[in-house]
């Protein structure tokens, strides 16, 4: 990615070497998800962005305990960690 903000695509997404997005896999339980979110937030994670494809949702989970639930209808962004970071959240379920 180029230092000039750009809208970031999917592909570009998913090879971020952040380790803050994590797709949730059908065969995982909730408590497993919601284990492993405490333990990337408790490790100094600033945010964890989990992707449901079952829900087509991307949920945002920030260290002060906030919560954003994202749709398809919605943008991702993350200008706090990433300057210029913007994806439309129906990108991400169009690959």
């Amino acid at each position: 990615m180029s230092t000039a903000a750009h809208a970031m695509t999917a592909e570009e997404l998913i090879k971020l070497p952040c380790g803050q997005h994590r797709y949730i896999s059908p065969s995982e339980s909730k408590h497993q998800v919601e284990r492993k979110t405490a333990q990337w937030l408790q490790l100094g994670a600033l945010s964890v962005w989990l992707v449901d494809p079952r829900s087509r949702t991307v949920e945002i989970r920030l260290v002060d305990g906030e919560r954003k639930l994202l749709t398809v209808k919605d943008e991702l962004s993350g200008e706090e960690l990433i300057p210029g970071f913007r994806l439309a959240v129906s990108e991400i379920f169009t690959i």
